[in-house]
């Protein structure tokens, strides 16, 4: 389903077969009479939704004359579920990476996901675009670079990493908390557990609260619950390998901003990153953990913007 979200209306249309999956996708218009030329994909992590991303973090985008294009990951959100790999193909995924580290037992990997993005760009008939990713959709941002970076106007990577051997591995709980949910579907159980883990990788310093991590996946629980789908794409990131050499075939202007409080994925994971693509700018943020929060969020996007500008043929 597009949404076309302008002045308060919302125009709804069926939803775009892309990539031989239905994706949903949310159009947000720019605010200024002349808007640039290439618009914003912006690309979600593990397990979120488009509804994920923060209002003000994207009005600080459209502000300053871009559209801005938000859609659900296959498995998540109001796009195509992949429920023919089903409990007993995620359990024996699950245990192949407990036991070896790896999986080759998937129902895709993170390139999929990168032809899902291509197909959005084909789908509107995109020049070039703005592309930013956030964890699992910063690793989606970079093999996006790597093969199509003819296609990229600037690039912007958040809290994510090149899953380069060596790296800092995160805590067992943040690993518990991404790869298992309550069994039962007694709502208030999952939300309150959801909440719990929200709240872990969320800002504390920043302002996360147990409230407002309640409020959010109540609303995320509510649009679409799919925990399978969750996991299907932890397993994809396992499944995923990421030729880190390739990332100095990106050229585009790229900005990697990473916090220094993220329980995921540590500072280390942001420096390898930059170093692996040429010319790269890397900001680190003070208290930052792995989510948008509302206090930094019209900063992070006019670091984005600012590096958007970079790009000398934008309009």
């Amino acid at each position: 389903m597009l949404i076309i979200q302008k002045t308060g209306l919302k125009k709804i249309m069926p939803k775009h077969k892309i990539n031989n999956i239905e994706i949903e996708i949310k159009v947000h218009k720019s605010t200024k009479k002349t808007k640039k030329k290439y618009p914003f994909i912006l690309v979600r992590g593990l397990g979120s939704q488009l509804i994920s991303w923060s209002n003000k973090f994207i009005k600080s985008i459209t502000d300053n004359g871009y559209d801005v294009y938000i859609f659900d990951n296959r498995d998540s959100g109001l796009s195509t579920k992949f429920d023919d790999f089903g409990d007993d193909d995620i359990n024996k995924s699950l245990k192949q990476i407990n036991l070896i580290g790896y999986t080759i037992h998937k129902a895709y990997n993170l390139y999929d996901n990168v032809e899902d993005v291509k197909g959005i760009v084909d789908y509107f008939g995109f020049e070039k675009i703005h592309l930013v990713g956030c964890s699992m959709g910063g690793m989606i941002a970079q093999l996006f670079g790597q093969k199509y970076n003819d296609l990229l106007a600037s690039l912007c990577i958040m809290y994510s990493t090149t899953k380069e051997k060596g790296l800092p591995y995160m805590s067992e709980k943040s690993q518990e908390y991404l790869s298992t949910y309550p069994k039962n579907n007694n709502k208030e159980e999952i939300l309150e557990f959801s909440a719990e883990a929200n709240l872990y990788f969320s800002s504390s310093k920043l302002g996360a609260n147990y409230e407002n991590s309640y409020k959010s996946v109540k609303e995320s629980y509510e649009r679409n619950y799919c925990p399978d789908g969750m996991l299907r794409q932890y397993i994809a990131i396992i499944a995923t390998g990421i030729n880190i050499n390739l990332n100095e075939n990106i050229t585009a202007p790229t900005l990697i901003l990473h916090g220094d409080s993220d329980p995921i994925f540590s500072v280390e994971h942001g420096k390898s990153i930059h170093k692996s693509i040429p010319k790269s700018k890397l900001i680190i943020i003070k208290d930052w953990a792995h989510d948008i929060p509302e206090k930094i969020a019209r900063n992070l996007g006019k670091h984005i913007t600012d590096n958007a500008k970079e790009n000398k043929k934008e309009n």
